[in-house]
């Protein structure tokens, strides 16, 4: 067993480095017989107590109840214990005095003769346990770390560890003469055992002065200390290097010099790779402020081109990171697309298709699965804003993508990655369906109804709250369109259940701690009503309608045309239907209601962009249409 081995440790101990007061006992006989052991060593004392003064024998009193209480839970540090070996008072005293601090026994806290009566019984108890074998078999490897700590176990710097490696020779391999170093130092050993180890770090002296050797021997035990310093540094400078850079150590105190000669030598070759890749990384990242920044002029174009060579600037060097820096770049191309429209999303999508040539289903699963979900939602999102058969192929390659990726983001491997993807999935089914007539349309509807509630199973509002408050927000969205085709009390119902699903997640999104997310539910509750208010009729009705009109208006607080721009238009659009709506229900208000609704149309379509929104631009623009027709009519 090597020095590093952290497998050697006390059965009795609960940790690697934690000694039991009890286990002195243990290191003696069973360990059932640790308590009658140190009560032998007590009844010892005893003669200490005979003709005692009554106080005397009251402090004797607190010792034994404090010894006993502590037995079986104290835990000391063994490298500690061991460590005391080296001290000025040596082992056991060392240890003893380690022992009753560790007990609170001290001359503040107790009589003098109380802390001698103490010091007596532990170090008789420590002497007990040091003629035993066990007692050495549980300390052997602090022992041997503390001994190459003490020694220097150690030939050169981290700069010349592969140059003077030939002349090195193996670690003397003998337990006994590594414990004499630590019971007796070394001023205890024979001259030619001090030699034999010397030479065994390159002392090329003739003369076997004793003091030159020991001399020698603590130089190297410095070098030992510097070199643990230096290479501590090197791990805190690169936590990729921190694993190896801890082998060196433990390959260094077990006097493994060849070992640690060729961890160093991968050290320095990652060391080279770092260098190499800092310098790839600071030219990545000029090219990805250079796409950054043509986004914010709106060249989705050229932004692309950068975000694309910064990645590939990596292929040569880690090709993962290069594939990470996709991930994160499809990212921003797909936020921008979000909030200003534009051709972001097709871009985005192309971009991260790249990663799915490096990250394969066979090589790296987890990574293949995430891509593909983030690919899905940048194709849902492009076809959601894309109208006619190019705009349903999409959703369908969008719904293909997340089917994929949940073959590997499964309920029992990944649940909560899972569910996100499920959630998505019913987004994209609901888009399909809310585009689809018939049969085939109520039955896309209905599959994104039973994903949302197969992500609800994971998402709960006691474990998950704010994705729970996301996912009913979107069920919600589901339901009032299956509603919305559904005739009778059927439909009514859904209606329903679609106005309670969003009131469940207005209760996690507040406008004060979630305001967006509250506006966007707004905006969906908003239709709901709407929906009820119109298949409602009558004073009922145009009370609905009302309330749909108070909470679109209040999504428009945060959904403004400077920050939310694509949700403000969305709302301007809803806001000219309600109103049209109204102009039905309130026919002596018809032609007040229909202005408001023109206006708002008109408003919406200051932002849809025929080339980048050409389904949003499409139903505004005709709905404005029929707006004036009616107007006209009038």
């Amino acid at each position: 067993m090597g020095l590093g081995d952290p497998t050697a440790a006390l059965q009795t101990a609960t940790s690697a480095s934690g000694l039991s007061i009890s286990a002195l006992g243990v290191m003696i006989g069973k360990r059932d017989e640790a308590p009658q052991v140190l009560d032998r060593v007590r009844k010892q004392h005893s003669r200490q107590r005979q003709g005692a003064p009554k106080h005397h024998k009251q402090a004797y009193d607190t010792i034994d109840e404090l010894i006993e209480t502590n037995a079986e839970t104290l835990f000391l540090d063994k490298a500690a214990l061991v460590g005391t070996a080296f001290e000025k008072e040596r082992f056991p005293d060392g240890a003893t005095s380690l022992l009753l601090n560790q007990l609170a026994i001290t001359d503040a806290d107790h009589p003098d003769y109380a802390v001698r009566y103490a010091r007596a019984i532990l170090r008789d108890g420590l002497v007990a346990a040091m003629e035993k074998k066990a007692f050495f078999e549980a300390f052997k490897l602090e022992m041997s770390v503390e001994q190459a700590h003490q020694t220097g176990i150690i030939r050169r710097d981290v700069e010349v560890i592969r140059d003077g490696v030939e002349r090195l020779g193996d670690m003397p391999a003998d337990i006994a003469a590594i414990r004499s170093i630590l019971e007796g130092r070394l001023g205890v050993l024979p001259d030619p055992l001090l030699l034999s180890l010397a030479k065994q770090f390159g002392y090329s002296a003739t003369a076997s002065d004793q003091s030159a050797l020991i001399s020698f021997l603590e130089d190297k035990a410095e070098d030992y200390k510097k070199m643990q310093t230096r290479i501590a540094e090197l791990a805190a400078e690169d936590a990729r290097m921190a694993n190896i850079l801890s082998a060196v150590e433990g390959a260094l105190e077990a006097g493994h010099f060849e070992e640690a000669d060729s961890l160093l030598a991968d050290a320095e070759d990652i060391q080279q790779e770092n260098k190499t890749l800092l310098e790839v990384r600071k030219q990545a990242n000029l090219r990805v402020e250079r796409g950054r920044a043509a986004l914010l002029n709106g060249k989705t174009d050229q932004a692309f081109e950068h975000f694309k060579q910064a990645s590939a600037y990596f292929e040569p060097f880690d090709p993962n990171e290069a594939s990470e820096q996709r991930l994160t770049l499809g990212d921003d191309l797909f936020q921008h697309g979000l909030r200003y429209g534009s051709n972001s999303m097709a871009l985005s999508a192309s971009l991260l298709r790249l990663n799915l040539h490096k990250w394969t289903k066979q090589g790296h699963p987890i990574q293949w699965a995430g891509t593909q979900n983030n690919l899905a939602l940048a194709l849902q999102e492009q076809g959601t804003r894309t109208g006619g058969a190019e705009g349903t192929d999409l959703l369908a390659q969008a719904v293909k993508a997340y089917r994929d990726a949940l073959t590997i983001l499964t309920e029992a491997d990944q649940p909560v990655q899972g569910a996100m993807t499920q959630n998505n999935l019913a987004l994209a089914l609901q888009e399909q369906g809310r585009r689809t007539g018939g049969t085939e349309g109520t039955n896309l509807l209905a599959q994104a109804v039973q994903a949302y509630c197969d992500a609800l199973t994971i998402r709960t509002k006691a474990d998950h709250p704010v994705r729970w408050a996301m996912t009913q927000n979107n069920l919600a969205v589901a339901l009032k369109e299956q509603g919305a085709r559904t005739v009778g009390a059927e439909g009514t119902d859904l209606l329903s259940k679609a106005v309670q699903a969003y009131r469940d997640a207005l209760t996690i999104f507040t406008k004060a701690n979630h305001p967006v997310d509250w506006a966007t539910t707004q905006n969906n509750f908003a239709g709901a009503l709407q929906e009820q208010g119109t298949r409602t009729g009558g004073a009922e009705g145009t009370d609905l309608l009302a309330q749909a009109v108070k909470a679109y208006r209040d999504a428009l607080t945060i959904s403004t045309k400077a920050d939310h721009p694509v949700n403000w238009a969305t709302t301007q659009e809803n806001l000219a239907e309600t109103y049209q709506a109204r102009a039905e229900l309130e026919p002596d208000r018809a032609g007040e209601h229909l202005q408001k609704a023109l206006e708002h149309v008109e408003r919406s379509l200051e932002f849809y962009d025929p080339d980048h929104m050409p389904y949003d631009y499409g139903t505004a623009t005709k709905l404005k249409a029929d707006i004036e027709t009616k107007l006209a009519e009038r």
